[in-house]
């Protein structure tokens, strides 16, 4: 039975809830007590419910605490774990001062203890990472146990890692002092830090691709040799301020790539490419008086180069035979165009992709030097401010009719890219030149030509193409070709 049971109510009391009388004031002190009774006992009910309503979710959390334990993840087999962990490894380095930076190797061990561990164990999350050390002596403790923790945690795993360094500083000391598990690494630093490091300390077994930028300090003459035992070593990616002072195993080195921050003179470029016999991938940034006579350099490997200077003599002491691109990324004025001619013919290349930026240089003398690359599948011209194409070049590049005994210029052109600084000369002869190469009868021709696929025009003027330029791009879309108008680039 319920604690909470009605009282016993007198029968006039009963009589005076069916009537509209007032009671006595015997049957009055009777109902005020009997009220307060009935509060009180609501209290005491509403009470209880609370009590139970508390037991109730204290229940269910604790269901739900032992429904944890038979998650399936719980399952999963350590391996499977590593995997994960892998999986959502970051591509490249992790800035080890960028706290907003995810997923960092520690977040997933914030799963549990498990998978700390796991996290703990997998070299592979500790191995690739970024660092910059400064001159805040604050910083030099925090600095050095970060990077000892993760060189620690990296076990016998190839490092990976960008590190910049001004100063002689711990930190640094402790990567070299891991030098034999270098794989892929770029230095900010200068040739002081650099002469700093015990040469008999660096090994470099596993080394295959380096990136060296920052500055020469004239003070420090003597040549700094800790790179010279790297037999990986293929990729190097150098400042110019770094030549010839840092020493490399040269004669390796496949692909070579000089930072933008400074030039290299002629001299020490040609003194450079002659140390490097099997490169074939090359970027120079190249300025100063043209280098004297010299030695003729054969480079029988090199198949991409870009070069940027302010003239191209250093291209009369070269031979390339095995070059297949070519970007020349800002031209010279003078007799530029005859070196390049000259340079192509000389080195009878087959030349599949050639890029001329800043281009000075007419209609005349790009016929030129297209005539001497006739196996071009892709072309791209940068147009210098002044230097607007006229008519000549695209009547040259237009397609032979299919009776026609004349050598087509660059029958096997498959993309052609044209960027100017004014606006793009829509002209009828650009329009036929792009329509004569989209003709299927072409590879009937006596003299074959290759269907053109693609176009890019580009100009920094923002004015939409008029109605009829519109109308003849569309024409040319619906034959198949893939052009594209880019304004205001």
């Amino acid at each position: 039975m319920s604690p909470y049971s009605k009282s016993v109510v007198p029968p006039v009391v009963e009589a005076l809830l069916l009537s509209n009388d007032y009671p006595s004031p015997a049957d009055e002190r009777f109902i005020m007590q009997e009220m307060e009774r009935s509060l009180k006992e609501v209290v005491a009910i509403e009470q209880e419910i609370q009590s139970l309503r508390s037991r109730i979710q204290a229940s269910k959390a604790h269901a739900e605490k032992l429904k944890t334990t038979l998650r399936p993840v719980r399952k999963l087999p350590t391996e499977l774990i590593h995997k994960i962990l892998l999986y959502l490894k970051p591509k490249g380095p992790v800035d080890l001062y960028d706290w907003c930076e995810e997923p960092r190797p520690w977040y997933l061990g914030m799963i549990c203890r498990r998978w700390r561990a796991v996290a703990l164990d997998t070299p592979q999350l500790w191995s690739s990472f970024k660092i910059g050390v400064d001159t805040y002596e604050l910083d030099i403790l925090s600095e050095t146990e970060m990077m000892k923790t993760y060189l620690e945690r990296s076990g016998n795993h190839p490092l990976t890692f960008v590190a910049s360094c001004s100063i002689s500083h711990p930190a640094f000391d402790a990567l070299f002092q891991q030098s034999s598990r270098w794989k892929d690494v770029e230095l900010y630093t200068n040739t002081k830090t650099l002469s700093k490091i015990p040469t008999q300390n660096c090994q470099f077994p596993l080394l295959h691709r380096l990136s060296i930028d920052g500055d020469n300090f004239g003070d420090v003459t003597s040549s700094i040799n800790i790179f010279k035992h790297a037999p990986q070593l293929t990729c190097l990616h150098l400042s110019a301020d770094f030549f010839p002072q840092v020493a490399m195993p040269w004669s390796q080195i496949t692909e070579f790539r000089q930072h933008r921050s400074e030039y290299m003179s002629d001299e020490n470029a040609l003194d450079l490419l002659s140390l490097m016999p099997n490169i074939q991938e090359l970027s120079l940034w190249v300025r100063g008086d043209p280098p004297p006579p010299r030695e003729p350099i054969v480079l029988p490997d090199l198949r991409k180069l870009t070069y940027r200077g302010d003239h191209t003599e250093i291209f009369h002491s070269l031979t390339l035979p095995a070059l297949e691109e070519f970007y020349l990324t800002d031209w010279a004025y003078g007799q530029m165009p005859a070196i390049i001619i000259s340079l192509f013919l000389r080195s009878a290349c087959s030349l599949t992709k050639l890029e001329l930026g800043t281009a000075y240089a007419d209609d005349n003398e790009l016929i030129a030097i297209l005539q001497a690359t006739p196996s071009l599948v892709s072309l791209t011209l940068w147009r210098a401010a002044g230097y607007d194409l006229g008519e000549e070049l695209f009547k040259a590049l237009k397609a032979p009719s299919k009776s026609s005994k004349d050598s087509p210029l660059l029958p096997n052109l498959h993309s052609f890219k044209l960027a100017t600084y004014r606006k793009i000369p829509f002209t009828a002869t650009l329009f036929d030149m792009l329509e004569s190469r989209t003709q299927p009868e072409n590879a009937k021709a006596a003299k074959p030509v290759a269907r053109l696929q693609s176009v890019q025009l580009l100009t920094d003027n923002p004015r939409e193409p008029s109605a009829s330029t519109t109308r003849c791009l569309e024409t040319l879309r619906r034959r198949g070709l893939d052009v594209n108008v880019v304004l205001n680039y």
